[in-house]
């Protein structure tokens, strides 16, 4: 059995678990009306709202699923419902298919939920259960001490009941994540050290990956105050994500995406002279890998790095009427609008940098290196570059501007341009 962080596509399948489990496990112990009226519709809309976040408190769901994608159990768990003192999680709901009862599965559920909650800072946790349920004994040879007997009631109808809890959960500690103790960790400060290993533990939480790398200016040692955490994880699922998030108090972007996605992404981006994704992989270091596939994509990523991409004649032509038709506007509003002028101005100047650089390089800098990659490859126009953008009087901003526009389009406005003939898209989504 493969255990993971529950989506929204389980819905269908943890509520048929729940369903059959509830038809299994509770005949005799509760009243057969109340296994009837919940429903497979009743369990599909309970966990529908809970896996999109539209209960009061959001649980962490893991489901257990066979080499085919078959879900066979499912735990739930979070911040405890009603306050306890000495406990401060709950374990909310776990059921198994009739099959999977008995063979560890159970157990694997409960403890990825716990490491998930030790990862929260959550330190106890509680279950409540029937009095009756065989259940009782598995919590028990889990470690579970009885807290109390009480009532309980279900439909209006008297039960006895049990609470469980573990005042302590780090006795699972031994049975966390094996893979954290496999990785491959690079050095950083201590405060950007914890925040990846916590970045890490939440990616195995989240996802089943068969590699992760950390990349960015903190892992090639040349952070700002401000700078993220970037993470690049690949999986075999048929699906990308991302997931900004703080760690250990430092911003994190993590990439969730398939080689396919990757490969994808290499192509694009090489058309754009934005490299980005390529980029991250080559410069970034693995952090833990199964199999070869991360291999296969560092070095093709060093090979789309090696490419320039030049812009066509075509291209080149269009951003240059663009570029020159919003300079064009901003000197006509110069005079009655100088607000408006220079924000038109700006971006028209920032467009003309742009070109410049992959024209001449082939590629698209970042914003934050757009300015000193002029300057290197042009110190003059990175001189009249930063003139532009520095506080100096508007008429030697805007003499820098035009003197940029000169050298990087070659026009301040309107001129001649005839496309020629080009394909008519077939459909409004063809247009986009």
């Amino acid at each position: 059995m493969r255990i993971r962080r529950a989506t929204v596509a389980d819905v269908a399948d943890i509520a048929a678990v729940h369903v059959a489990s509830w038809q299994t496990t509770y005949p005799g112990i509760v009243d057969q009306e109340s296994i009837t009226r919940r429903s497979l519709e009743v369990r599909t809309e309970q966990w529908e709202r809970a896996l999109r976040g539209e209960t009061r408190l959001e649980p962490m769901v893991f489901v257990a699923e066979n080499d085919d994608g078959e879900v066979a159990g499912f735990v739930s768990g979070g911040p405890i419902r009603v306050p306890r003192t000495g406990f401060d999680a709950e374990l909310y709901a776990i059921y198994l298919i009739k099959a999977a009862q008995r063979t560890g599965v159970g157990r694997g559920l409960v403890e990825r939920l716990v490491t998930a909650l030790a990862r929260e800072n959550y330190a106890s946790l509680v279950v409540e259960v029937l009095a009756d349920n065989p259940a009782c004994r598995f919590y028990e040879r889990l470690g579970a001490a009885l807290i109390e007997e009480n009532d309980h009631r279900l439909d209006d109808r008297p039960y006895r009941g049990r609470l469980y809890g573990w005042s302590d959960i780090s006795i699972f500690a031994p049975r966390f994540d094996d893979r954290l103790n496999e990785c491959a960790w690079p050095p950083l400060a201590p405060r950007y050290d914890a925040a990846l290993r916590d970045a890490v533990a939440f990616v195995f939480d989240v996802v089943d990956p068969v590699a992760i790398a950390a990349t960015g200016t903190i892992v090639r040692g040349t952070a700002h105050a401000t700078s993220d955490l970037d993470i690049y994880v690949v999986h075999d699922a048929p699906y990308r994500r991302r997931v900004q998030r703080f760690f250990n108090g430092v911003p994190a972007e993590i990439f969730i995406n398939p080689p396919v996605a990757i490969r994808s992404y290499f192509h694009e981006e090489h058309a754009a002279a934005r490299p980005l994704t390529a980029h991250m992989l080559d410069t970034g270091v693995v952090v833990w890998s199964s199999g070869t596939v991360i291999d296969e994509l560092r070095t093709e990523a060093h090979d789309w790095l090696g490419r320039t991409s030049l812009p066509s004649p075509g291209d080149l032509v269009r951003s240059r009427y663009a570029i020159a038709t919003r300079f064009e506007d901003a000197l006509d509003v110069a005079e009655v609008d100088p607000a408006t002028s220079q924000m038109l101005m700006s971006q028209a100047v920032t467009e003309m940098l742009e070109l410049a650089s992959r024209v001449r390089s082939g590629r698209l800098p970042r914003g934050k290196d757009l300015l000193a990659s002029i300057t290197a490859m042009d110190a003059k126009l990175g001189a009249l570059a930063a003139t532009f953008f520095s506080e100096a009087p508007w008429s030697e901003q805007r003499k820098a501007a035009e003197t940029i526009a000169d050298q990087t389009i070659g026009v301040r406005g309107f001129f001649e341009w005839d496309s020629g003939p080009g394909s008519v898209p077939n459909s409004p989504t063809d247009a986009t």
